[in-house]
């Protein structure tokens, strides 16, 4: 008996310790939560389901709702006008190999309003407005700083915001500066100067030889779509700087002729710029771009 039971035992536990695999879920039905890849392993058998019915006919229902409105289903087309703005990150991974360059930094520059203004006591400053997609950023920075300039700061850009506020979203900034300018005087300051940058894209590059190169791109009305600047080395190196644009606008043109939405919903209501998308092309207006290289 005490040999039997032994038997049964051992013949018991390997059993008892085995796991059942589970079924992927085309087959079991469940939607995907993720858990196949809690181990590190990534099972793509998890990532599909088996439509029943009911699931069946509701998705067959929103693609003919969408396919009955001319407005919600867009057709894809290379870009009007050669180049998409909207395509610059992706050709500048392709352009920097090229040059034979690294990307260091990309920055995502909004447009931005900038006023230069002197105070009551009049110090010079500027004053930005950083107006993006999830609301503006104001900032303000005296030329020559210090802690006795803390209060005049304070006020100011509360006027500033005081203005903002009453501003409906997705407004345009260049019809912001106006009001924006009048919240300024009306606390006191004089005001110098006043500028709107449009949209931007800046790359810090790493060259061969450790120095840095930067190249920036504007948004730019149609049909230029973007410009550039570019600037090479500590000392001016115009040769490299040329190079590196005319690479990236190849790129960019490339990416051009990749068909996408006919309008773009990334674009943003505040650029004070249309986008390349929105515009029909012509004949004579199809690749123009503005180049200029830092010398």
């Amino acid at each position: 008996m005490v040999v039997a039971s032994g038997l049964v035992i051992a013949i018991l536990l390997p059993a008892g310790c085995s796991t059942p695999e589970h079924p992927p879920a085309a087959a079991s039905n469940e939607d995907f939560s993720g858990t196949a890849v809690a181990g590190g392993t990534f099972d793509d058998r998890w990532a599909s389901i088996t439509l029943d019915d009911a699931r069946r006919s509701e998705i067959r229902t929103i693609l003919a709702e969408a396919a009955q409105d001319p407005g919600a289903v867009e057709p894809l087309t290379p870009a009007p006008h050669g180049v998409r703005f909207e395509d610059i990150p992706r050709a500048m991974v392709n352009a920097a190999p090229k040059v034979e360059m690294a990307i260091l930094r990309t920055e995502h520059l909004p447009p931005t309003i900038e006023i230069d203004v002197r105070d009551a006591a009049g110090r010079l400053a500027t004053v930005k407005v950083r107006c993006r997609a999830r609301g503006p950023l104001t900032s303000m920075a005296y030329r020559i700083p210090g802690s006795d300039v803390a209060l005049e700061r304070g006020e100011l850009l509360a006027a500033v915001d005081a203005a903002l506020f009453g501003q409906p979203d997705g407004a345009d900034p260049a019809d912001l500066v106006d009001p924006l300018v009048q919240a300024l005087v009306d606390h006191g300051a004089r005001i110098d100067d006043r500028r709107l940058l449009p949209e931007r894209y800046r790359f810090t590059l790493l060259m061969l030889d450790e120095q840095e190169a930067v190249l920036e791109i504007r948004r730019e009305p149609a049909p230029t779509i973007v410009s550039w600047t570019a600037t090479a080395g500590t000392f001016p190196r115009p040769g490299i700087a040329q190079r590196l644009g005319e690479t990236f606008m190849n790129c960019l043109r490339a990416w051009g002729e990749v068909p996408g939405p006919a309008s773009e919903d990334r674009v943003r209501k505040a650029t004070g710029a249309e986008a390349a998308s929105d515009f029909t092309p012509t004949p004579d207006a199809a690749r123009t771009e503005t180049a200029s290289a830092e010398e």
